[in-house]
């Protein structure tokens, strides 16, 4: 059975080796992976999926992996909380995390 009814097709940037998305803001972030190519895109959806943002991962040599979108409250310094919007990730032989605020 049929539980889903495609939308659209999108154009894709075949030479990206897609490892993760995610979305948040009216925004899908895709991380790539390859080491010296590894990226996160931020694109725009209602553009025909126009990269807006392009983040090389550091140090180059890393494989970046899988990503994901979270939040955090935090205090302003104040008595206020307010949320930090965050993406976090995670490289494949190299062990490590990043995390990026939104």
């Amino acid at each position: 059975s049929k539980d889903y009814e495609l939308l659209e097709m999108v154009p894709h940037d075949t030479s990206s080796f897609t490892q993760g998305l995610t979305y948040y803001n009216e925004h899908i972030y895709e991380g790539t992976g390859l080491e010296h190519q590894s990226h996160i895109f931020q694109h725009d959806p209602s553009d025909s999926m126009t990269t807006l943002r392009r983040i090389p991962l550091a140090p180059a040599n890393f494989f970046g992996e899988g990503i994901a979108y979270y939040y955090i409250w935090a205090n302003d310094g104040g008595d206020n909380m307010r949320k930090e919007h965050r993406l976090i990730q995670l490289t494949w032989k190299n062990k490590r995390g990043f995390i990026y605020s939104l």
